[in-house]
């Protein structure tokens, strides 16, 4: 009885703080220009390009004056959410090698240009799982994890090879959809009762190699919740990072770590202020 109660909290903390959504095929935006490069965004289950997480991170990067190309991958299987967070390991794989071919078109066109990557939540396995794919010697610049439902059992030392900057994760032990729901449906990579990255952040596994242990110290930036996080409306919550404030003031300064300050400072005020009217009300 006890193990159904467990499942049934599992589901409805899933479920709850997502609004609906439906799956798409790949879908990119009108190019704005390259000046900033590729940024790819990988919505997570139950979303696309029209869902509000997406829109989020469109709004997030104009207001930091992201002026390159944002290109949306659709992988989900358009059947909810629920569906898409348990789809088999092998099926997100098959789905995540559309990805790593556009990835790799898009680095033998622009050889110099920089490209990165967003993930969101069961986004995170997709776009750990694409980078696997990825041909030896094709790389991309920066990648962000938010959220994550990735186990952190998973060894992502074959995705870090892949990438040329730094792997990101934002990670809260507030979040409820990993804490709860995903222990009890399982992780985006199908472990039952694991600890997903978005909680605890990507870390070695048991089954990496002593050779790629430096992939970890190099590449990989786990960021936990902090107080400040509250200035861009993110209360640790799981799709809190998707929100335009959070891309504008911290996801844009992690994939152009030399600008981003400018933003910081002009939303600050404002954002305080809508925070301290939250807090106070009845």
């Amino acid at each position: 009885m006890s193990t159904r109660r467990e499942l049934v909290l599992g589901v409805l903390a899933f479920l709850l703080p997502f609004s609906g959504g439906c799956g798409f095929l790949e879908f990119r935006s009108q190019p704005l220009g390259l000046r900033d490069g590729i940024v790819y965004y990988v919505d997570g289950a139950g979303g696309g390009p029209r869902s509000g997480w997406s829109q989020g991170v469109r709004q997030g990067l104009t207001a930091a004056k992201f002026s390159g190309e944002l290109r949306f991958f659709g992988w989900q299987s358009g059947r909810g959410l629920l569906v898409d967070q348990v789809i088999a390991t092998e099926e997100k794989r098959a789905r995540a090698v559309r990805l790593a071919h556009e990835l790799t078109g898009a680095r033998a066109a622009n050889p110099d240009l920089t490209i990165s990557i967003i993930a969101l939540s069961a986004g995170t396995a997709v776009t750990a799982f694409a980078l696997e794919a990825l041909p030896a010697g094709i790389e991309v610049d920066q990648v962000v994890f938010l959220s994550g439902s990735l186990s952190q059992d998973y060894d992502l030392a074959p995705a870090l090879q892949h990438i040329r900057g730094k792997l990101t994760c934002f990670t809260s032990r507030a979040d409820l959809v990993l804490g709860v729901g995903a222990r009890a449906i399982g992780t985006a990579d199908r472990e039952i009762g694991g600890t997903s990255i978005g909680l605890r952040g990507v870390k070695p596994t048991q089954r990496t190699s002593p050779e790629a242990l430096p992939l970890f110290r190099e590449k990989v930036a786990n960021v936990g919740w902090r107080p400040e996080f509250l200035i861009a409306s993110d209360f640790g919550r799981h799709t809190d990072r998707v929100n335009p404030d959070f891309i504008q003031l911290f996801v844009a300064p992690a994939l152009w770590p030399d600008v981003s300050q400018e933003t910081r400072v002009r939303l600050r005020a404002p954002n305080l202020r809508k925070v301290a009217g939250t807090a106070l009300r009845p």
